[in-house]
């Protein structure tokens, strides 16, 4: 999948009326897509690295009382979750997914006139499948 489709997507959903009154959602998913389209080894992301590359944290804040991250996370879950059962969503041609237990975001693409066929099943991390950045 090119890495400019992951990105037309990404700005759907962005600026869909779930995420974009959400600034620590919109911010944590951006960061996420453009990371594992970016890096191979997004999929390794940490906690910690999140909170202080994204969320402003200090690098020796304490990841078991400061649960931003992972707060964030559940609640991009959730507008996902939304955003893909509303027409614009269920008419998009690229799921962007955000599975429990890791930060790497799955990315299907879809037909265009059917929903996707992974919706509800587990997609590969991006950064382990890769997206073939423009002009690769």
């Amino acid at each position: 999948m090119e890495a400019d489709e992951i990105y037309r997507q990404l700005d759907r959903l962005l600026t869909s009326p779930v995420f974009r009154n959400s600034k620590r959602c919109s911010d944590l998913v951006s960061y996420l897509v453009r990371r594992a389209v970016g890096d191979p080894q997004a999929g390794h992301l940490k906690e910690r690295t999140i909170g202080i590359e994204v969320f402003g944290r200090a690098p020796d804040y304490d990841t078991t009382t400061d649960h931003v991250v992972r707060s964030i996370a559940g609640e991009v879950r959730k507008r996902l979750a939304q955003y893909y059962v509303t027409p614009e969503g269920s008419a998009a041609p690229v799921l962007i997914e955000l599975h429990s237990g890791s930060y790497a975001p799955g990315v299907s693409l879809c037909g265009r006139a059917s929903r996707c066929s992974s919706r509800g099943k587990a997609t590969p991390p991006l950064g382990r499948r890769g997206a073939r950045r423009s002009g690769d």
